[in-house]
């Protein structure tokens, strides 16, 4: 999970930990570090709302995270 590239990477990691530490005491592991890496490449992925929408109907987020696991961009 690579994405600013060499040193500044580590501190993007430290970045997403840090952020998911209040959500998860307020709302549960939903908003782990982990989750918040899968929903950061969901929204890379599927950065059209309307379509998004759309599929929201048919498609569980276990199939979306399935989709997105071919786009692997970090």
């Amino acid at each position: 999970m690579n994405v600013l590239g060499n040193k500044r990477a580590e501190y993007g990691k430290e970045v997403i930990l840090q952020i998911s530490q209040q959500p998860t005491v307020e709302f549960g592991n939903s908003f782990s570090e982990k989750n918040i890496w899968k929903m950061m490449q969901f929204a890379s992925v599927f950065n059209n709302f309307e379509i998004v929408a759309s599929a929201m109907r048919q498609l569980s987020w276990k199939r979306f995270l399935l989709l997105t696991s071919y786009f692997r961009i970090w």
